[in-house]
């Protein structure tokens, strides 16, 4: 199991953040999700997955790369994350990225989450979104 920097927890301030990349046949959104895992990011993630399904991109990438997440609090969230983009017609992709030293990591790769979703870094992730803009599967 991986052990999380105790300086993600200082110096990554709180927050969800969305960028939307659209071209001529698709639309690819960046949601990033940064900080300690709490009930308000909780909320906030929520209601920020929700406003980014309601869209319905080609593909969602999801970055918890700078989550502060050491007991995995937050793999329902991302369970759920899965199940309705698997469920919207036409499906949307979903590429979660963690970093493969977080514990989150772990717990994820053992969760329902599924290694097709799950992604190591960021770059992997825009790999799947250059194929949804050229029209591959993924």
């Amino acid at each position: 199991m991986g052990v999380s920097p105790l300086f993600l927890h200082h110096d990554t301030e709180q927050g969800v953040s969305v960028r939307v990349d659209v071209a001529a046949d698709s639309a690819v959104s960046l949601l990033t999700v940064s900080g300690p895992w709490d009930d308000q990011l909780r909320r906030s993630t929520s209601v920020t997955l929700r406003r980014c399904f309601t869209e319905h991109p080609d593909a969602l990438i999801v970055d918890l790369s700078r989550l502060f997440d050491p007991r995995s609090e937050s793999v329902p969230t991302w369970t759920t994350a899965r199940s309705v983009a698997a469920a919207l017609q036409p499906p949307v992709q979903l590429a979660l990225c963690v970093p493969p030293d977080l514990p989150l990591a772990d717990r994820m790769t053992t969760a329902d989450v599924g290694h097709e979703d799950l992604e190591v870094d960021l770059q992997d992730a825009k790999g799947c979104e250059k194929g949804v803009r050229e029209g591959c599967e993924g």
